[in-house]
């Protein structure tokens, strides 16, 4: 599969020229800024539409020939096509292609492209020139030479000097030449032609300095020569510096010499350009982009390679997969920008560490696999990992941000683990999944449970896609608490009731069921019966009771949301005042304009929004100002193990205060002591929510707890009303 998450930003998405990737089917998976310059279209445009659908009608077989002869092994060479732009307008491009491939399969095609336009332009006024000085048999042939050059494909920088300098000298009649790159200690000499040893250019630096065309015929006393013909080169639109050629003997210029001059620099500069481009080919073909270490298709190369080599010398290779933990809320918290320069420093930090001979490769995101061979013993393995693990853990300062984050790094050893690069790779992966199981921060070598792990992981996913079918999901409610002790909400709760497994807590399959997409049926299952549940309690003539439901990040961005919680509301006949939708902080920084539309829809319609888990992301009181929300559910972190600490109750104290201030109700998650229900209270909270008022209940119990109409938390509020002696604790 074709590596499509990642938005690229540094070498591709920068890259002057055109870049685009497509699949088998010819559908454009990856495009860079240059393609929507060029073409007019937006990358969300361009993305699965064919490639061949921009190119002119009558180049689309060229295209697809010169795709097939590499797929039949031949050598990659340019191709001349016109591009059509979203104005109906033609570029003419030059295009060179490469198959991309994963694990020995063909799975695409990446390639680059140069707006050639100018180089046409340019061979079209050789080629008029070459007309006009029909009477010139000599000179028509010098052109004709130039014109030959002008289309050669150069693959090496000397045969390109060697041959344009020798070509020019023939053209003048001029004994030296020379091409000087400008660099920031000066010029330098990259290649000479002539007679004698060439040290320095008459007038390599007035050409630099002007960045204009200089002839001289002996009238211009900036050049010791008797006659001077030069021109500055152009890369990418930056100086590169100059090529000039010159006698020291009098004589007379060959006519149109400033033409010809600037047409070779032209074609020098065009030809340094498709070398550059080949290497940059090369290079991304194995090299991730944006970190500049190797991606995963060089990876799997040097793996067969390292266990090839072992298997000869009887030795042992650490096979290493690390994963950055919270990099998703660096990201959220301070943008893309920052999180892939933080990315780049954190791949720079672990290259650092690697060995002469180890390999470090980006797999994706923000996981990172290498490859140490020649081990002697796990120890050594085990020092190397821990290494890689405190540079990981060091702050970094990205521009005005100090960031930090850990890693959850799996290890697996050949042969011990496996003696196949997959096997390999496979139970790394497995044991970094078991270090995050263990809390993150964490390493980890495989064991034959971690398998057994990732199995159960995988049965959980199958499993999922036939819970709904089967009936399998159940509904809870917790209740909240106001401080008179009477219930005023409650929230949804979601168990999975699995014929084999048992019962599976949801902390186990959520984040499963979102990265499978399962998320989206199942929250719009639990949306659906909670406003049932909710409306049927309304029928019995209990009180008035507030149900709040969890939306996933995933089921908030789906298209249609906000009309599915219109129709579900109106399908149920649940008035919208009691229903009460509860998103994370972190999603409020992913598109804060449209996810404040989306909300302000939603409360137009009279329904509550509640900021869950408040408190453990990025984001503050001066954004959720800003959004229509009417209430803050504080995270239990802030009350769990800080019942007697003072700083924390000042902490507290100024959340719910600044909520008040914004008109919003604070509510206390993870009550579960009496201390603690002292702490939220003399902190100001609005509502309490925890084990403290019960775990999670059924539907039924829930429903008969709410019949009985009275304080039913009455007796809990009273024993929280004076603060406990510091430093006890009451019996749970």
């Amino acid at each position: 599969m074709l590596d499509s998450h990642d938005d690229f930003e540094g070498l591709y998405d920068g890259a002057p020229d055109l870049l685009y990737a497509h699949d088998l089917e010819w559908r454009l998976i990856r495009v860079n800024r240059a393609f929507e310059q060029v073409t007019g279209y937006t990358r969300n445009i361009a993305l699965g539409t064919s490639f061949l659908d921009f190119v002119a009608p009558e180049h689309r077989s060229k295209l697809i020939e010169g795709t097939e002869e590499q797929r039949r092994g031949a050598r990659p060479h340019p191709l001349e096509i016109d591009l059509l732009t979203s104005t109906g307008s033609r570029v003419m491009l030059e295009i060179t292609t490469e198959l991309i491939f994963e694990k020995g399969q063909l799975v695409g095609v990446q390639g680059f492209g140069r707006d050639i336009t100018e180089r046409k332009r340019g061979a079209a006024a050789i080629a008029e020139l070459t007309e006009k000085a029909s009477d010139m048999t000599a000179f028509n042939s010098h052109l004709l030479l130039l014109h030959r050059l002008s289309t050669t494909p150069y693959t090496h920088l000397a045969s390109l000097f060697s041959e344009y300098l020798a070509a020019g000298c023939e053209i003048f009649s001029m004994p030296h030449a020379a091409i000087w790159q400008a660099t920031s200690d000066g010029l330098v000499l990259r290649a000479a032609h002539g007679q004698g040893a060439v040290v320095e250019d008459p007038a390599a630096a007035i050409v630099v300095e002007n960045k204009s065309t200089i002839i001289n015929d002996g009238t211009d006393n900036r050049c010791r020569s008797a006659l001077y013909v030069g021109a500055p080169l152009f890369l990418d639109d930056r100086l590169f510096g100059s090529v000039g050629f010159w006698s020291h003997v009098p004589g007379r210029l060959r006519p149109h010499a400033r033409e010809i001059v600037e047409l070779m620099a032209q074609g020098i500069a065009t030809a340094l350009h498709h070398i550059h481009m080949g290497q940059q080919l090369a290079v991304s073909a194995t090299q991730d982009p944006l970190t500049r270490v190797a991606n995963k298709l060089l990876f799997s190369q040097r793996l067969e390679i390292a266990l090839a080599d072992a298997r000869d010398r009887g030795s042992m290779v650490a096979i290493i997969f690390i994963d950055l933990d919270r990099l998703k809320r660096i990201n959220e918290g301070f943008g893309r920008n920052v999180g892939n320069a933080f990315l780049e420093h954190m791949a720079a930090r672990l290259q650092a560490h690697m060995r002469l001979g180890d390999t470090l490769a980006r797999m994706g995101g923000d996981e990172f696999a290498a490859i140490l061979p020649g081990m002697g013993e796990h120890a050594q393995v085990l020092a190397m990992v821990h290494r890689l693990l405190d540079a990981v853990r060091t702050p970094c300062r990205i521009g005005e941000n100090e960031l930090s984050v850990s890693a959850s790094i799996g290890v697996s050893v050949y042969p011990r683990d496996g003696v196949d690069a997959d096997t390999l790779l496979r139970n790394a992966t497995a044991a970094m999944y078991a270090a995050e199981r263990r809390g993150s921060d964490n390493v980890q070598l495989y064991s034959t449970e971690d398998t057994k792990t990732a199995v159960a992981r995988l049965t959980i996913a199958t499993s999922l896609r036939r819970a709904l079918e089967r009936n399998e999901f159940r509904l809870f409610f917790q209740p909240q608490v106001d401080f008179r002790g009477q219930i005023a909400g409650a929230e949804v709760l979601l168990s999975w009731l699995h014929p084999e497994l048992g019962r599976v807590p949801a902390g186990e399959f959520i984040p499963i069921a979102e990265q499978t997409g399962m998320i989206l049926p199942i929250g719009n299952w639990v949306l659906r019966e909670a406003c049932r549940q909710a409306t049927e309690w309304l029928g019995t003539g209990s009180i008035r009771l507030r149900t709040a439901v969890n939306v996933s990040a995933v089921q908030f961005a789906q298209a249609g949301f906000v009309d599915f919680v219109a129709a579900v509301l109106n399908e149920t006949g649940l008035p919208p005042e009691f229903l009460e939708l509860e998103i994370t902080e972190s999603l409020l920084l992913r598109d804060m304009q449209q996810v404040a539309k989306s909300l302000g829809t939603l409360r137009s319609l009279g329904i509550r929004i509640a900021i869950d888990d408040f408190g453990t992301g990025y984001s503050s009181l001066k954004y959720i100002r800003h959004l229509p929300v009417d209430a803050l559910k504080i995270d239990r972190s802030f009350v769990i193990g800080f019942e007697n600490d003072n700083a924390t109750l000042g902490l507290l104290s100024a959340i719910v205060a600044l909520g008040h201030t914004l008109g919003l109700t604070v509510t206390a998650e993870g009550v579960e002591t009496r201390s603690q229900l002292h702490l939220v209270r003399m902190a100001g909270c609005d509502l309490a929510q925890g084990h403290l008022f019960g775990v999670a209940l059924d539907a039924q119990t829930m429903g008969a707890l709410l019949m009985k109409r009275q304080p039913l938390f009455a007796a809990q509020i009273a024993s929280a009303e004076e603060p406990l002696q510091k430093g006890t604790r009451p019996p749970r």
